[in-house]
């Protein structure tokens, strides 16, 4: 849907019941026309949306042919004159303000705080709330060491995928609250790899793709884990150990969702590895 499609107020309607059904914009107050911008495709479209508030600069999900992208509102118009059945609509705003405190260490943000980067709220960034069925797996491997992945039973051209999806960085997100991880990875689309980890072993590991088996993104994830608690356990050990909480995201993540758009805040620098972003 395209500006031109607009009928603005100056427009006649010649179709009465249509008339008769609006009768006046007084019932539509709480309705807004959106312009989404979606990053993916590089191009904008208009939504209706009703009952949410929202502003430029807020990411939102949408029904229609767009709707498992996250878009970017533009423009929000509060006074038209359109037919609601040729408009799909907003279906959800997306959280994307960021509080707390976060350690920078290469090309990650870590946080030891459950508030600052839950996966509740990171999820939504790269997955719709009217996303496809999930898979069931009954694929629960024996209990293995994470510093031996030789005892993942895995292909070994799986393996080397994983390997590959490892170092170029595709896993963006990741968390461990007590014994239970969690990440994202983007393969061909974003994935999510759920994982039970308790005193050095892995006791369970399942990822959202159709893949039967074990697989590349599980393996790559395993990778990410041991580089993950590396860190911790050389620079943040006391952090970790309070709440036996961690989270870490990439930073161009971070940047794209939680800054680039964001039109008021203030992010405060104490020193050049420990920042503090306030929203």
């Amino acid at each position: 849907m395209d500006l031109k499609d607009i009928e603005f107020l100056e427009s006649e309607i010649s179709d009465t019941t249509e008339l008769i059904h609006s009768k006046s914009m007084l019932s539509h107050r709480n309705m807004t026309l959106v312009q989404v911008y979606f990053v993916a495709k590089d191009d904008a479209f208009l939504y209706l949306c009703e009952d949410i508030i929202l502003h430029e600069g807020d990411h939102v999900y949408v029904s229609g042919k767009m709707k498992d992208t996250l878009g970017i509102v533009v423009d929000v118009r509060h006074q038209f004159k359109v037919r609601p059945s040729k408009y799909e609509r907003v279906i959800a705003k997306i959280d994307t303000q960021l509080q707390g405190e976060f350690k920078i260490f290469n090309r990650l943000l870590l946080s030891f705080d459950r508030k600052s980067l839950g996966k509740e709220k990171i999820s939504q960034w790269f997955f719709p709330p009217q996303g496809e069925e999930p898979y069931i797996s009954t694929y629960r491997p024996d209990p293995f060491p994470l510093d031996d992945l030789t005892q993942f039973p895995i292909e070994h051209a799986r393996v080397e995928r994983g390997l590959q999806y490892y170092k170029e960085q595709r896993v963006v997100y990741m968390c461990i609250d007590d014994r239970y991880g969690y990440a994202i990875i983007r393969g061909s689309e974003y994935y999510e790899v759920e994982f039970e980890y308790n005193n050095g072993i892995i006791e369970d590991i399942s990822c959202s793709c159709y893949c039967d088996g074990h697989c590349k993104h599980e393996f790559a994830v395993l990778l990410e884990l041991q580089y993950m608690l590396q860190i911790v356990e050389k620079e943040f050990k006391n952090e970790y150990s309070k709440n036996r909480y961690l989270a870490t995201i990439d930073k161009d993540v971070l940047w794209q969702m939680s800054v680039r758009w964001t039109n008021k805040g203030t992010i405060i620098f104490h020193n050049q590895i420990e920042p503090i972003i306030v929203n």
